[in-house]
């Protein structure tokens, strides 16, 4: 099946914020703010770039406390099989028998079909599960080259090796130095971020 298809229209002039912030979350993609706009989507890629203890000038990891994050999510979707649609649910769950249940529910009314809603669902459960590790990575001038939704693959005696990091985003901090924001990433699905509670710009 195709990775994504929704079903979306504009009714009313918005801004171009508004418009962004709702494309991105469907069509699950980083924003990369240039000329012209760039969408890279979120999704198993080759390495962007490789950052090890020679490029690095300081980095500062946290890991997350997973006990508090969402078990089961529920995508809220339009069943459009019959004459009149209706909304319907997607519920994906990894719920220990006996375990405390956290929920978590997501309206997607563009979202016309189970399984697209199950996939949705699925990766914000594979998000919270699997993505736990994030960190603040200062670099030199190969900051220049790094752009939101690229890959990096993060080598330095703090102890990652080859750690596989996610780019959420890169500024410059001041002349030739720049600040990289990443997490941890994995290459068996499409990780939904919600570090922000959206896609990040």
């Amino acid at each position: 099946a195709k990775r994504r298809t929704i079903g979306l229209s504009i009714e009313t002039p918005a801004e171009i914020l508004q418009v962004v912030s709702v494309v991105r979350e469907y069509a699950g993609c980083f924003v990369q703010w240039s000329e012209p706009v760039v969408l890279t989507p979120n999704r198993p890629r080759a390495t962007d770039h490789t950052l090890t203890a020679t490029n690095i000038r300081g980095i500062r990891l946290s890991k997350r406390g997973m006990n508090a994050l969402p078990n089961q999510v529920t995508v809220r979707y339009t069943d459009t099989t019959a004459t009149e649609w209706k909304q319907a649910t997607a519920v994906v769950s990894d719920v220990a028998s006996g375990a405390e249940i956290r929920p978590q529910v997501v309206d997607m009314p563009g979202f016309t079909t189970h399984a697209q809603a199950t996939r949705q669902a699925t990766e914000r459960l594979n998000y919270f599960r699997k993505v736990d590790l994030d960190a603040d990575i200062d670099v030199f001038d190969e900051g220049l080259k790094i752009a939101r939704g690229d890959v990096a693959s993060v080598t330095h005696p703090i102890g990652l090796s080859a750690k596989l990091m996610r780019v959420l985003d890169a500024v410059c901090t001041e002349p030739g130095r720049w600040r990289v924001t990443a997490e941890a990433t994995f290459t068996t699905s499409t990780p939904w971020n919600s570090r922000w509670g959206i896609w990040p710009i």
